[in-house]
């Protein structure tokens, strides 16, 4: 597990962000957003009550994973980050960007989304290294 003070440091930054993330998610359900995405669909309706928070809740476990530097972070991270790479590669192939929302405005959503958690992953992956 991470050695520096520096990696535990990006690792609870990470550990917060996305923790915060996951409220968003659990908020679904409320009126918050449109719906999530799964496989570049957007779900909205019934489906989205259930999926919204159990996504929510894999993420808040990411999160404590990664606060407390435990060896179930690596996998959590890596399947989360691919989850959030396919939805951001196939979401505009298979619903479009919403009218509001230029190209140029996808491309920061996506790299601050594949961002954070590739950051928490690339700590863990250089801990282990060390």
């Amino acid at each position: 597990m991470p050695g520096s003070n520096g990696q535990r440091t990006l690792l609870r930054v990470v550990a917060i962000l996305v923790g915060l993330r996951a409220v968003t998610n659990f908020l679904k359900p409320f009126g918050w957003g449109s719906g999530i995405v799964i496989l570049g669909n957007l779900i909205g309706g019934p489906a989205m009550y259930v999926l919204a928070p159990l996504v929510g809740l894999f993420m808040l476990v990411w999160a404590w994973t990664l606060w407390r530097e435990h060896g179930l972070a690596l996998p959590l991270g890596l399947a989360y980050l691919a989850f959030v790479a396919v939805n951001i590669v196939v979401f505009p192939l298979v619903e479009g960007l919403p009218g509001n929302v230029t190209p140029w405005m996808y491309g920061v959503y996506a790299v601050v989304a594949l961002g954070v958690p590739g950051l928490g992953v690339w700590v863990l992956l250089s801990a282990r290294r060390t």
